[in-house]
């Protein structure tokens, strides 16, 4: 239980200041003055593109970090509701089952609504999602509609958002 109590804060608590991570993680990796992430490759990469991201981001839509403020803040009262079950859990069966199931539930979101297009495997399952569930919002990014009894696309063909949930 303190596992997940741990686990829930230190996600919460590091959701706080992402850019100020990122930063200081360039920095640490020894790439904290580049402008782009090409001719990056690994982690310098990895950490640059989503810096790099949440700049321009930041700088276009300041107020965008209230989400990760309010995913940060979910996390640490989620981690509150834990406390009980560990106190005594032999009358919180239910919450530590919901907890527990909720916490093992993000492995497959993260697969369904969001995989990184360089990740085969989360695009694979992504994509097989998809086709198996004709009314998600990416598949319907893909749809086609009928015209004169032929098949025409409505748009051109589009990879599949990354947060398409």
């Amino acid at each position: 239980m303190l596992f997940f109590i741990t686990g829930l804060v230190i996600s919460g608590v590091t959701a706080f200041p992402l850019l100020m991570e990122l930063r200081f993680l360039s920095d640490l990796l020894g790439v904290g003055s580049a402008t782009s992430s090409d001719g990056h490759t690994g982690l310098a990469f990895w950490i640059l593109t989503v810096r790099l991201g949440l700049e321009a981001t930041y700088s276009d839509y300041p107020w965008i970090g209230y989400g990760t403020d309010w995913l940060a803040f979910g996390h640490l009262v989620i981690a509150g509701f834990f406390i009980g079950p560990m106190i005594d859990p032999r009358t919180s069966r239910s919450a530590i089952l919901t907890g527990i199931t909720a916490c093992v539930a993000v492995i497959p979101l993260a697969m369904i609504c969001g995989p990184h297009p360089r990740d085969p495997v989360l695009l694979a399952a992504h994509r097989l999602f998809v086709r198996h569930h004709r009314n998600h919002p990416a598949a319907l990014l893909s749809q086609t509609a009928q015209v004169d009894g032929s098949r025409e696309m409505k748009g051109p063909r589009q990879e599949y958002p990354a947060a398409a949930c």
